[in-house]
């Protein structure tokens, strides 16, 4: 699947290059960065077990910790394309966007010495659409900018470290999560350095995911709440649902290089031009 969207994102960027008009209107764009991500923690109610010192032994129970602050670093690709507005004020944006993100929250035992922390990390794209504006964009390229995307969560793992040295991670089933999301952004573009802030109002989380009671589940397949056995007599089935506390939202900063088609060679033409005017001789 990763392999695909790459793909899809360098052919999209190829034809936008080769059919860019090399002027101050339209233009492609790449942009390459180094997000961070913050989140907070999962309702009080969230309760997850740990097993202290392997599976033969009694499972404990780990809360949310309220106070701790959710990270996780993360990598951002897009490839943009710019229509400028004539005076060179303002313009708009859309493109593609790829994110190497997630959040993270941390659970402890109470009254214990005992701690994990569980990390989401998902391959995302999206698609951006963006107004900006600034002084004299092609020439400066210098503007503020605010915008809406849709993202796709083609997938996404989860990872749980403790503090006695246990590990574990797995991938996320896809009814797990919300394969689409949408986030707000806002950012700021000086010459080649771009900040930019986003945030996802709405969770990743499918929270109505249910998670069967394997020792209660129908030996047919059937996921229900509750089955009719061949008896004719009625059976429930046990399931919790993990989600339903989750992390609502979270934030994200990115600081990235922005390489705009045919600008860096404008300007080092300029740069020669007026190097060639100095008295040298």
């Amino acid at each position: 699947m990763k392999r695909y969207i790459l793909l899809t994102i360098a052919v999209l960027f190829a034809y936008l290059s080769i059919n860019a008009q090399k002027n101050e209107y339209m233009y492609p764009a790449i942009r390459l960065g180094f997000s961070n991500s913050f989140s907070g923690q999962p309702g009080a109610n969230v309760q997850k077990f740990v097993t202290e010192g392997g599976d033969s032994f009694d499972q404990i129970a780990v809360t949310p910790v309220g106070s701790f602050m959710g990270y996780v670093p993360g990598v951002k690709l897009s490839m943009l394309y710019h229509f400028d507005f004539a005076g060179d004020m303002a313009g708009i944006f859309t493109g593609l966007d790829y994110n190497f993100t997630g959040i993270s929250s941390k659970y402890e035992a109470v009254g214990r010495d005992l701690n994990m922390v569980e990390t989401h990390r998902m391959h995302m794209v999206g698609i951006p659409l963006a107004i900006k504006y600034g002084p004299d964009i092609w020439d400066t390229q210098r503007y503020g900018y605010l915008g809406v995307q849709l993202n796709y969560i083609a997938s996404m793992y989860t990872s749980e470290k403790t503090n006695f040295g246990k590990k574990g991670s797995r991938k996320l089933e896809a009814d797990e999560f919300n394969k689409m999301v949408f986030s707000i952004f806002a950012g700021v573009n000086w010459k080649i350095i771009n900040f930019q802030i986003d945030f996802y109002p709405k969770s990743i989380f499918n929270k109505g995911y249910k998670l069967i009671d394997e020792r209660t589940k129908p030996k047919d397949g059937t996921n229900l709440s509750i089955y009719k056995k061949k008896d004719g007599k009625q059976e429930t089935v046990l399931f919790s649902m993990p989600n339903e506390g989750q992390v609502e939202t979270f934030v994200k900063f990115t600081i990235s290089v922005n390489l705009p088609y045919g600008w860096l060679s404008e300007q080092s033409f300029k740069m020669r031009r007026a190097l060639l005017k100095w008295p040298w001789k």
